[in-house]
């Protein structure tokens, strides 16, 4: 007599089964990452909350449960390691141009409402919508160390003209001004006779730290001359010509002059 009844064996599996597509969207934070998950053409589930390390072990389970698992966060502060971490478990990651999810102007941004919506865009670039988001490029390991000294040297840049705009505001409280690199040697000797000592206290720890930093990019930027081993286009400068190539990394992948516009655009955005 013949019996509709499943095997144990059937039956535990069937359990532990979630879907056969599943999407997550996650938004990510130093200390937690916030992650709704879609199972198939359903709503979105509600948020969950994991470290780093549980997010890791729990969604490898969920790939286990699966068919097919993809996921996508927003490019920002923390790189491409979860990434790269996600494709090692089989995962299907895309990080993606961040966006301002409150384009109602609603101003209200919670991480799960942000993740929630992420799931969703997902959800369509998968069905066939590319204009759900926009990708980013996602570097090699060796093109990701080739950028971050280029993008270092734009950070020290960025920590002399703050700090030199410091010094020329102390300056001007007390009726003097500051023009030029004033932290030089010379310029600095000239001032010791011009400014008032109480001014000098002010300024003087910012021009230590600025003529650090100044050592630095010099630094920095011979170690770029150095490394360049073409033939510079006309008119180009050695780091200018460093700058851009770690910044585009590969050349090949572009097809017309506004790709590579595009290109360099989203890879100043993502950074």
């Amino acid at each position: 007599m013949r019996t509709n009844q499943k095997s144990p064996t059937s039956s535990v599996q069937q359990s532990k089964r979630l879907g056969g597509v599943i999407k997550l969207g996650v938004d990510v934070h130093i200390e937690s990452y916030v992650v709704v998950m879609k199972i198939d053409g359903s709503a979105p589930r509600r948020a969950k909350r994991f470290t780093p390390e549980e997010f890791l072990g729990w969604v490898r389970g969920v790939r286990e449960r699966c068919d097919e698992l993809h996921s996508c966060y927003e490019a920002g502060p923390f790189g491409y390691t979860l990434h790269r971490r996600l494709a090692k478990l089989g995962i299907s990651n895309h990080v993606i141009r961040p966006i301002n999810w409150d384009e109602h102007g609603q101003r209200v941004k919670t991480d799960a409402r942000d993740a929630t919506q992420m799931v969703l865009c997902l959800d369509g670039y998968l069905r066939g919508n590319p204009r759900s988001f926009s990708t980013v490029r996602v570097p090699s390991e060796a093109e990701e160390r080739r950028r971050s000294l280029t993008r270092q040297r734009q950070s020290l840049i960025k920590e002399r003209k703050r700090l030199a705009a410091k010094a020329r505001s102390h300056v001007m409280y007390y009726g003097g001004r500051l023009q030029g690199e004033w932290w030089k040697p010379r310029r600095w000797r000239a001032l010791q006779d011009q400014l008032e000592e109480h001014v000098l206290e002010l300024v003087g720890p910012l021009r230590s730290i600025l003529t650090t930093v100044e050592e630095q990019l010099v630094s920095l930027e011979k170690r770029l001359e150095e490394m360049c081993t073409v033939a510079l286009p006309k008119g180009m400068g050695v780091v200018i010509f460093e700058q851009m190539e770690r910044e585009v990394c590969d050349w090949h992948r572009f097809t017309s002059r506004r790709a590579v516009a595009k290109g360099l655009q989203s890879a100043y955005q993502s950074a």
